[in-house]
């Protein structure tokens, strides 16, 4: 009697195998993209907290009614942000890579606070 695996054993085997390594690729990327949602969502957060802060130190400017628009590149200049990099101009988003610096933040006082809603 021979002893050992046939190779029908052997494929299903390997085809077991290559099934879990499938599933586990999955959820190690799935695991990666909402990883970078909540990182995107923490810095659009941390975007909108320095637009209030601006609002705060120029409350004569504001309305309750109309916008004051800011983008993210003036909340760097004005050193209310820090950019990504040390150059002082980028705000990178962390799911696609795409530059944020442009995004327009609108800024509010109403009800004797400052809002900051993404435009």
């Amino acid at each position: 009697m021979k002893r050992g695996f046939t190779l029908v054993e052997m494929v299903i085997t390997i085809l077991l195998l290559a099934l879990l390594g499938v599933m586990l690729g999955n959820r190690i990327v799935n695991s990666n993209n909402k990883s970078k949602e909540r990182l995107y969502n923490a810095k659009i957060e941390v975007a909108l907290s320095a637009a209030k802060k601006y609002g705060y130190d120029h409350l004569d400017d504001l309305s309750s009614t109309t916008c004051e628009d800011i983008d993210i590149r003036r909340l760097i200049t004005l050193e209310y942000l820090e950019s990504d990099d040390n150059s002082a101009y980028e705000f990178k988003n962390p799911i696609d890579n795409s530059s944020l610096t442009s995004t327009i933040i609108c800024i509010k006082y109403i009800g004797g606070a400052v809002e900051a809603t993404l435009k």
